[in-house]
């Protein structure tokens, strides 16, 4: 089956908008996962049977060495779990993200997106779905 990951750096925007869109992805075909900070939502995300994974984001230019702990949470998620498709939510989620799948070889990439074609699922919601190959 293939796997879908949502990085998204607050559990609550996560939740607000884009549950609908990880809940009609099983319909699709895909295995959804959530990466998010920890927080109050997500009880909520789990238990809507969705596959949650703790990822840090830090508050933008205060820390850097948080964005480099960002940076190593995406890799060291992107490594085993091998998604087929990859949507970042946010600048720091497509910086670190982006960043994170090329040196962890994730062959599909929502960044990516010269390759992309629209694929409706339930609900009337859109998914972006990458069909390539990328070297690396």
């Amino acid at each position: 089956m293939n796997s879908l990951l949502y990085v998204v750096p607050d559990a609550r925007f996560f939740v607000t908008h884009r549950l609908p869109l990880a809940l009609a992805a099983p319909d699709a075909g895909y295995h959804v996962h959530v990466a998010t900070p920890d927080g109050a939502e997500v009880e909520r995300i789990r238990a809507m049977g969705l596959q949650w994974h703790r990822i840090r984001f830090g508050p933008m230019r205060r820390k850097p060495w948080s964005d480099l702990q960002s940076l190593i949470d995406a890799i060291r998620l992107y490594r085993p779990l091998r998604p087929t498709l990859v949507h970042h939510v946010s600048f720091k989620a497509i910086l670190y993200g982006t960043i994170a799948a090329r040196l962890a070889h994730v062959r599909h990439d929502r960044a990516n997106e010269r390759f992309e074609r629209r694929r409706r699922v339930g609900n009337g919601c859109r998914l972006l779905d990458v069909r390539h190959s990328s070297t690396g």
